[in-house]
């Protein structure tokens, strides 16, 4: 997990407008595929029935954002959204056009320290300061 923040930090040094968005692996099911044996192997599995697919943790699985992971524990998944906060407010998304300048400068210096530190545990005010302006995510609210 540190390697693939390290390595998303790196893109960001070399091209700072490239568009980082995260996901978590969610298996996808292919006869015989590497990875999906894998994740079978740690215990995941897809719902037999309708009304299995209906159970809350798996409503969002197509938009990967509450991934169905066993292999992950819950302090993975916190890192990764901490980081994801963190990397959304020093390097705002830019598909955003109701984002102005302020905004970007306000998100700018909350998560300045965060970033260049690599200390993204609970950043609640850039938490707060998204919920405030409606900051939107890409990947979840489209373009």
């Amino acid at each position: 997990l540190e390697q693939d923040i390290q390595y998303i930090k790196k893109i960001k040094q070399i091209n700072p407008d490239s568009e980082i968005i995260l996901y978590v692996y969610s298996p996808v099911f292919f006869e015989d595929a590497q990875l999906f044996e894998a994740a079978k192997a740690h215990g995941f599995s897809y719902p037999k029935t309708l009304d299995e697919w209906l159970e809350p943790h798996w409503l969002k699985h197509d938009l990967r954002k509450k991934p169905v992971t066993p292999w992950l524990k819950l302090k993975h998944i916190k890192r990764i959204k901490d980081f994801e906060r963190v990397l959304n407010a020093y390097f705002p998304t830019n598909s955003d056009l109701k984002l102005t300048s302020r905004h970007k400068c306000i998100m700018k210096l909350l998560s300045y320290w965060r970033y260049k530190l690599s200390i993204y545990l609970a950043p609640y005010e850039i938490a707060l300061y998204h919920r405030y302006i409606r900051y939107r995510q890409p990947e979840i609210e489209g373009f």
